[in-house]
């Protein structure tokens, strides 16, 4: 491809059909994430509402349309410049237990703390 959007493809068609797979993939990306954010973003709404002030509400949904954007940018970084660099694949399995290790150590601290704020301790 002359314009060199598509340079690991040598025809044209492979370079739609990359771009295509990248297209399905922002889409899943957006199916998965959102029955996670759309609570979130609820009481985001409501808190914005309840405040009362058209400036306060406006900076909180601002201010939550930022970090969920700024969260996602870079998670995509990330992935890319992982997917790129052959370096980490020699440290693939340290990164995943050190992954797996900090996933338990934050689900067992919020279990705890949920815990405590449920029984009122």
């Amino acid at each position: 491809v002359v314009d060199g959007s598509c340079k690991y493809s040598p025809t044209a068609d492979e370079c739609q059909s990359a771009e295509s797979r990248t297209l399905w993939s922002r889409f899943d990306l957006a199916l998965v994430s959102s029955p996670c954010a759309s609570p979130v973003l609820f009481a985001v709404l409501a808190s914005a509402a309840a405040t009362g002030s058209q400036l306060l509400g406006t900076l909180t949904m601002v201010s939550y349309a930022l970090g969920y954007t700024l969260l996602i940018f870079l998670a995509s970084l990330f992935t890319g410049l992982a997917k790129q660099s052959r370096n980490l694949l020699n440290h693939s399995e340290g990164i995943i237990r050190f992954g797996s290790v900090a996933l338990i150590l934050t689900g067992v601290y919020y279990l705890f703390t949920g815990t405590q704020w449920f029984f009122g301790g």
